[in-house]
């Protein structure tokens, strides 16, 4: 993956995040294990290969909110034609990330998770 492919639209970059870590780094994987035990999720749905490769459809996001939820954010900057949030001239905008907007939809285990 490219470095702009490496950094999503809402400004998390995949090199610190738990569900893209999961395909190179074996204890990220380990850790992911544990989260998919906590949420009962299949690992699948816990790894992720970026939001920019993934045209913004997180596999935890489509397993929480659905398989045709696209990350609101993702589509957003795509519209203003733009590549980061920052970079619009809207920002900073009442957009939040996927699992605060969404928050009533999540499991009650999986909201300690997020700190939501």
């Amino acid at each position: 993956m490219s470095n702009e492919q490496m950094i999503a639209p809402c400004g998390v970059e995949c090199s610190h995040c738990i569900h893209y870590l999961v395909n190179i780094d074996s204890a990220a994987r380990k850790q992911a294990v544990q989260l998919s035990d906590i949420l009962d999720l299949p690992i699948k749905n816990i790894t992720c290969k970026g939001c920019q490769a993934q045209a913004g459809q997180i596999p935890l996001q489509r397993h929480l909110f659905g398989d045709s939820y696209r990350c609101p954010i993702f589509g957003c900057v795509k519209r203003r034609e733009v590549d980061y949030c920052g970079l619009c001239d809207q920002f900073p905008c009442n957009k939040r990330h996927p699992y605060t907007e969404n928050a009533k939809l999540l499991p009650q285990k999986a909201k300690a998770l997020f700190r939501l």
